[in-house]
């Protein structure tokens, strides 16, 4: 039998939706931010990358000034080294891109320690499935893939609807050898299904299409009877709303779920999230934020 969140986790206030003073990014949270970003991309950069250490510390001091001084320039990866190796995994690049940035130890490595300490605590005695929407490199598949491969109760399944980007997904996980317990899926997570390539989704706001998309419900319902907890990681520009559309049965399955999302403080997703009765747990970066919906709590 599981345990009740509140007795492994610091459990946080429920976000107010006519202040939003508990989900708002605060001065003492963007100073605790900029602290550990400082401490992963200068002081532990060193010991936590074997190669090429001096180039992903170039390039990372390099990007991060020119991302401050201007938000919207993007300064790609200069080299033509193509793999990078951490403590953290092996991680194969696209020269010219900054898929660097997402290999790299220091990348969202605060909501990668929180989801870290929220598995460890809950793993002991509970069958838990990571899913990870938006997958890309698969950073933090492989991650949770190396850290817990000695557990047979936590499963993956990895969503990443670019083909170009699908194939590196495979051929990292591959690298890390670490596909056993990963299921991979060249499928976009949305509100409906499309797995015909003549036929598109439109993304309105973005006015891009999706092909092949299929909702979470669809796939994963059958997979629950074998799980107590449910990790999401939902990384998707904006797709946000529409993939938990498409995962309403799962949401009030009355499993435990734990959401780590791409918010960047968009008060449509916090409602959205709030009406399903997910509640706010924590915000430690400007982009992301954490959810979580109690066990039996419809």
């Amino acid at each position: 039998m599981r345990e009740k969140t509140e007795s492994h986790l610091d459990k946080q206030q429920t976000y107010d939706l006519s202040t939003r003073k508990n989900i708002d990014f605060s001065t003492i949270t963007k100073i605790n931010y900029y602290l550990k970003s400082f401490i992963f991309k200068v002081l532990l950069l060193w010991f936590e990358v074997d190669a090429p250490r001096v180039k992903l510390f170039i390039y990372e001091f390099i990007y991060s000034l020119s991302n401050f001084v201007n938000s919207k320039y993007i300064f790609r990866w200069p080299f033509k080294t193509d793999i990078i190796k951490t403590k953290f995994g092996i991680f194969k690049i696209r020269p010219h891109t900054i898929d660097a940035i997402y290999a790299s130890p220091a990348y969202e490595r605060i909501d990668i320690n929180y989801l870290f300490k929220t598995i460890d605590k809950l793993k002991a005695k509970n069958k838990l499935l990571f899913i990870d929407i938006g997958a890309n490199l698969g950073k933090y598949t492989i991650m949770i893939a190396r850290r817990f491969k000695d557990n047979k109760n936590i499963k993956i399944m990895a969503f990443e609807p670019t083909l170009s980007i699908y194939t590196l997904l495979k051929k990292n996980i591959a690298m890390n050898g670490v596909p056993e317990n990963i299921e991979l899926y060249n499928l976009a997570c949305f509100s409906k299904e499309s797995r015909d390539d003549n036929i598109s989704i439109k993304w309105e706001q973005y006015g891009k299409s999706l092909r092949k998309a299929i909702t979470l419900d669809a796939l994963v319902l059958r997979k629950l009877i074998d799980y107590d907890v449910v990790v999401l990681k939902i990384d998707t520009d904006g797709l946000e709303i529409e993939i938990l559309e498409g995962a309403k049965e799962l949401i009030n399955s009355g499993k435990e779920i734990f959401i780590l999302l791409e918010d960047a403080l968009d008060p449509k997703v916090a409602q959205y999230l709030n009406s399903k009765g997910i509640e706010f747990l924590a915000k430690f970066t400007p982009l992301n934020s954490w959810w979580h919906k109690d066990c039996c709590n419809d």
